[in-house]
């Protein structure tokens, strides 16, 4: 509904997804009023797509029969639409701000921020939006300084409903369905790590509701992320900032700028092929941990084995008395 409600404003319009051919008007009167034609407003009413049906909300006044009439105009979306309703890039910079018909943006990156995440609001939640990453084609800005705080360009987004992440082909319409209120749309999320100093193409290719392949349009943001500063030169993960060092259990990756997590029961390592330290055993549980050949290598012993070799034990020291008994 647009604007939102309010009983002072007696004009509006409401627009409906291509895939909804029918509506119904849902309305409560004021303490002490009533609604003239609430039997007429419930009844279910088809539409065609890309057509406006007035709907007209009487409501009365029995004790001074004073009446005021709301003016509702529903509109159908017709399937054709392949722009997006809006994206953003929380905690990046979008370059230019968004429009719908602009498809070309940069998106700056601060160190300090390890992957994109990129908000999609389809125009009609029938939509099928394609997000796919690929190696840069363009040049890679120059970075004079770096931002201790991301950068963040604020986008005019409803708070919406998340869609599964782990998907690479996203649809609107396999999103959950949205709360109740006067604005309900989807939001497609996605995910996008980026090196540090690097710099990766973000295609979204959007195709119409109504099925029709040959109306489409793409969308392309070319994102770039700002090295880290030379006196904390290593991104590390475990802190979500720039470091100098890395804490125990990461190493430094002097080819991505990172500090990369050392191999499971490693607790001290110079690269994924040379633990210095493993982590230590554990007697009682029978966890044993030795490093071999730089490796940490955990070695089993079942509670089989234990048992049949205190069982060989005993029946060897039984044997063994048993001799020296009948010697005796």
């Amino acid at each position: 509904l647009n604007p939102a409600f309010s009983p002072t404003h007696y004009v509006y319009s409401a627009e409906l997804d291509y895939a909804e051919g029918s509506f119904a008007v849902d309305a409560l009167p004021p303490q002490d009023m009533e609604i003239k034609n609430s039997e007429e407003l419930s009844m279910t009413q088809l539409i065609a797509p890309g057509s406006d049906v007035p709907v007209q909300v009487k409501v009365n006044n029995p004790s001074t029969q004073e009446s005021m009439d709301y003016s509702v105009t529903i509109h159908r979306l017709d399937g054709t639409d392949v722009d997006l309703r809006g994206f953003s890039v929380p905690g990046a910079a979008l370059e230019p701000a968004f429009g719908p018909q602009t498809m070309e943006y940069s998106v700056l990156m601060p160190a300090e921020l390890d992957r994109l995440h990129l908000r999609m609001v389809p125009f009609d939640s029938g939509q099928t939006l394609q997000a796919l990453a690929s190696k840069a084609d363009f040049e890679e800005p120059r970075w004079s300084t770096t931002t201790r705080e991301p950068l963040f360009a604020p986008s005019p987004l409803p708070e919406l409903v998340s869609s599964d992440e782990q998907a690479r082909r996203l649809e609107a319409n396999d999103a959950p369905p949205s709360p109740s209120g006067e604005t309900q749309y989807n939001v497609v999320h996605r995910f996008f790590p980026v090196e540090v100093g690097g710099s990766r193409l973000i295609t979204v290719l959007v195709g119409a509701a109504n099925g029709d392949l040959g109306l489409n349009a793409t969308y392309r943001l070319k994102a770039s992320r700002a090295p880290c500063p030379r006196n904390r030169p290593f991104y590390a993960q475990d802190l979500k900032r720039c470091a100098m060092t890395c804490n125990e259990g990461f190493f430094r990756n002097e080819d991505s700028f990172r500090c990369e997590a050392c191999p499971k029961h490693c607790v001290s390592c110079i690269s994924w092929d040379n633990c210095q330290a493993c982590e230590a055993s554990q007697w009682r549980v029978l966890h044993f941990v030795r490093n071999v050949g730089g490796y940490c290598q955990v070695l089993h012993i079942s509670w089989q084995r234990i048992l049949l070799g205190i069982a060989i034990a005993i029946s060897v020291f039984a044997t063994c008395f048993c001799c020296l008994s009948l010697c005796c």
